[in-house]
């Protein structure tokens, strides 16, 4: 399996977010941050923010089920 580079993970998830900043549907006090500046700051310097971005913002935070999209969902049948 390849490692992840963690640097460009966060620089992705950033990009995303950033371009669906107006999406988000909580405040970003209750999500953990001052405001969209610092929650976006952080998803671009902190590993853990980013996938947590990725895992659960992009999942129930904003408007649209983001990660559905970029999840493959285990399927029984593959393997026959």
């Amino acid at each position: 399996m390849k490692e992840i580079n963690e640097k460009q993970f966060c620089k992705d998830i950033y990009d995303f977010v950033k371009e669906h900043i107006d999406e988000v549907k909580d405040s970003y006090d209750y999500l953990g941050f001052k405001n969209s500046e610092d929650m976006l700051n952080q998803i671009l310097n902190d590993y853990d923010i980013a996938t947590w971005a990725f895992f659960e913002l992009m999942n129930w935070g904003l408007t649209v089920n983001y990660l559905a999209k970029f999840s493959i969902e285990v399927n029984d049948s593959f393997n026959e």
